[in-house]
């Protein structure tokens, strides 16, 4: 991907944040057979609701905001690392999208992209 193709992906991540902190934004989201909600970060199954920890919220919420196409571990961890992610291992991301996969069990699936991150269907 070429830097340019980075920069504008990076400025729609950022409109659609934006637009989705105004108010009458949708706040709920469908995956598969869950719904997460992205104001309090829970996860509604069925009748069960899970809380996500801020990271996952935070991850999650990346994944929606580019559903359909890979997030790499490197954004994920910029996002939420910010400047300190040089430092993190990518495995820390693994370690939260492995906590996600628990919580939605077969209700959704976050997909693997090979040798760059991590996707959820459009």
């Amino acid at each position: 991907m070429t830097s340019q193709a980075k920069q504008l992906r990076k400025l729609a991540a950022a409109i659609l944040a934006v637009a989705d902190s105004l108010p009458g934004a949708e706040s709920s989201h469908v995956i598969g057979r869950a719904r997460y909600n992205r104001a309090d970060g829970s996860l509604t199954i069925g009748r069960k609701t899970e809380q996500l920890s801020r990271s996952e919220a935070t991850i999650l919420s990346a994944l929606i905001d580019n559903r359909g196409v890979g997030v790499s571990r490197n954004e994920l961890t910029s996002l939420l690392f910010g400047s300190e992610s040089c430092e993190i291992s990518s495995r820390t991301v693994d370690n939260h999208i492995c906590n996600i996969r628990q919580k939605l069990g077969t209700a959704a699936t976050v997909h693997t992209v090979p040798g760059h991150g991590y996707k959820v269907a459009p």
